[in-house]
């Protein structure tokens, strides 16, 4: 694997090594399909892919900690907000990155998340695994499920993602 080869370099430097090729490719895959986007030369979109990396990288995890009880509140909703304003930070830093509103750069921000998390999961840079356990029915949930008393078994079904390191 990519990691195990660069095992003497530091961590953020692997991570933004590894991010970097993702967050370019989702933003060119975005400028694609979202009219109200739109990159004039490569040079806009390498610096842009990578104040964005840096960005979520080493500032986002701060951001979202002082935002954490805000993100509990609305049920994470805020989250893609968020990396909406990172990206129109971003647009507006970088001369030839333009993006026509803020709800077009959510929109962006959605589809860069979902992007980067097929590609992480196509190039086995993140390992996702479910777990699915059974056990009997605690005697409490036997009474309070009174319809369904023949059934004794739960199953309960974990989704848990490991980062490779």
């Amino acid at each position: 694997m990519l990691i195990t080869k660069f095992k003497k370099l530091p961590k953020w430097l692997i991570e933004t090594i590894i991010y970097w090729p993702i967050i370019l490719l989702a933003l060119w895959i975005s400028d694609v399909f979202f009219e109200g986007m739109s990159f004039e030369d490569n040079k806009s979109i390498f610096i842009s892919s990578f104040l964005l990396t840096i960005l979520n990288l080493f500032i986002k995890p701060i951001i979202l900690l002082l935002t954490l009880p805000l993100a509990i509140l609305s049920l994470g909703l805020v989250i893609p907000l968020l990396n909406g304003l990172f990206i129109l930070i971003v647009s507006m830093t970088v001369e030839g990155f333009n993006i026509n509103s803020y709800f077009t750069s959510v929109l962006v921000a959605i589809s860069v998340s979902l992007l980067s998390l097929i590609t992480q999961l196509a190039i086995g840079s993140s390992n996702p695994s479910i777990f699915v356990h059974s056990r009997k029915k605690s005697h409490k949930q036997n009474q309070f499920y009174k319809k369904n008393n023949t059934e004794d078994i739960v199953i309960d079904v974990e989704a848990k993602e490991k980062k490779n390191s």
